[in-house]
């Protein structure tokens, strides 16, 4: 079995390496406008605040869709903020040159900086790109959409997931929205946003919808959308 597939022991290696890695090259941040709340992420991200729950539905929905024999596919986690969910990839049977990251903040070779309103690799290059809980800090979602259907390959997919509010209609497809925070502190700020369906549908199939609570997550109800080029 291989090591980084258990949760407990990937977050060990991973916590240890953040400590160590964030001392012997500091934190790098990239300053993005259309990234929601970046000041907040930075004072938070100092300490190792990983939600190892939330990594570990995202790395088993990865292992789904994926299934076996992974070691040529080619994957792009955006906003990762750890290497943790990049470990899980690994234990999928993904190599290490084929698995990306970026994000605004990093302090691993792992992690590029990175905005996925601009994301700077070639064409059609992956296979999958999972984008969990962060598409709702983005000040031009359609932008971001455009971007990761433009570097996934033909029949590749894209994994979005994000929080709704604590009172929404969980039966509720139609009106699905990102429902991003104005103000990240205060629960019930929104920003305007456009049904998000027709924006991804311009763009992709939907291949699957789910609108549901996830009990490590406080029942906060929360969305997913796998999309396929």
């Amino acid at each position: 079995m291989n090591l980084y597939s258990i949760p407990a022991v990937r977050e060990r290696i991973c916590r240890m390496r953040f400590f160590v890695l964030k001392y012997i090259h500091k934190i790098d941040l990239l300053n993005s406008e259309k990234a929601l709340h970046w000041q907040y992420s930075k004072s938070q991200f100092g300490s190792y605040s990983s939600n190892k729950l939330r990594i570990n539905y995202l790395v088993n929905l990865v292992s789904q869709i994926a299934g076996k024999g992974n070691s040529k596919k080619v994957i792009l986690s955006c906003g990762p903020r750890y290497e943790s969910e990049l470990f899980g990839f690994r234990s999928l049977g993904f190599k290490w040159k084929n698995i990306y990251a970026i994000d605004i903040f990093t302090y691993s070779s792992k992690i590029k900086l990175g905005d996925i309103h601009s994301i700077n690799f070639s064409q059609n290059k992956f296979d999958f790109i999972v984008c969990g809980w962060v598409i709702a800090y983005s000040a031009e979602p359609e932008v971001a959409i455009q971007q990761m259907q433009k570097v996934v390959k033909t029949g590749g997919k894209v994994i979005l997931t994000w929080e709704l509010p604590i009172n929404y209609d969980i039966s509720d497809n139609l009106n699905l929205c990102l429902y991003r925070k104005s103000d990240i502190r205060d629960e019930t700020s929104i920003l305007n946003d456009p049904l998000i369906l027709p924006i991804v549908s311009k763009y992709f199939k939907v291949k699957r919808i789910e609108i549901g609570k996830l009990h490590f997550n406080k029942d906060v109800p929360f969305a997913l959308l796998v999309l396929e080029k």
